[in-house]
């Protein structure tokens, strides 16, 4: 049985999206205060199941 989603991981895909895909990694961890490794694997996993939004990537 997998893992619950974090809940987490939406707030990063959120304020992402909120700043048109200008926000940082790093800025976004630490707004979270969540490792930046973490927001890098949670990007990939997202993008990897969900077509490309606003004309930029995740």
């Amino acid at each position: 049985m997998s893992r619950e989603r974090s809940p987490e991981r939406d707030k990063v895909r959120h304020m992402w999206l909120e700043s048109s895909g200008t926000m940082r990694f790093k800025d976004i961890a630490a707004a979270l205060s969540v490792p930046e490794s973490q927001v890098r694997e949670w990007k990939n996993i997202t993008m990897a199941s969900a077509p490309v939004l606003l004309g930029a990537s995740f």
